[in-house]
């Protein structure tokens, strides 16, 4: 159920991160709006990569392609 909960969050936060990307280029925004776009869309970025080494590191140590891959927790502070 986490897995699913993190793959809806990961979703949720790339989609508000494309609708964001496409308000900034629309280029109607004032600067105090754009400035605040920007760094919503940063932590939405890192969100993402978060999400992203997580699964990569899992896949990776499924597979075994890293001999020296420890297992470590997946869960994120909330």
């Amino acid at each position: 159920m986490a897995t699913r909960k993190k793959t809806a969050n990961f979703e949720k936060s790339l989609e508000s991160l494309e609708l964001l990307v496409e308000e900034m280029e629309a280029g109607d925004l004032s600067l105090d709006e754009a400035l605040k776009s920007f760094e919503k869309g940063i932590k939405l970025t890192q969100e993402c990569q978060l999400a992203l080494d997580e699964a990569e590191q899992k896949v990776a140590i499924l597979l075994g392609d890293d001999p020296a891959a420890q297992p470590v927790p997946f869960e994120t502070p909330e």
